[in-house]
């Protein structure tokens, strides 16, 4: 969602910059392409991976238990 929101933003910002004559709607139009720009980064930022950290954490949980037998050999 947040993704889908910064990317309507985008063209909205672009079109007050093209059509902006005076100082508020430049700022204005400014603020929506910054804000449109936080919104694409968080929704990627908050993303989950997926099957790709569930595959990792089963990998590594195998690791650690494949250790714990050859340390339990050794001794």
């Amino acid at each position: 969602m947040l993704f889908w929101a910064g990317v309507a933003l985008a063209p909205v910002a672009a079109l007050i910059l093209l059509v902006a004559d005076g100082n508020g709607p430049l700022r204005f139009a400014a603020v929506l392409a910054i804000l449109a720009v936080v919104l694409i980064g968080l929704s990627i930022a908050l993303r989950p991976d997926g099957e790709g950290a569930s595959a990792r954490a089963d990998e590594l949980l195998d690791e650690i238990e494949e250790l714990r037998r050859e340390l339990r050999a050794e001794i």
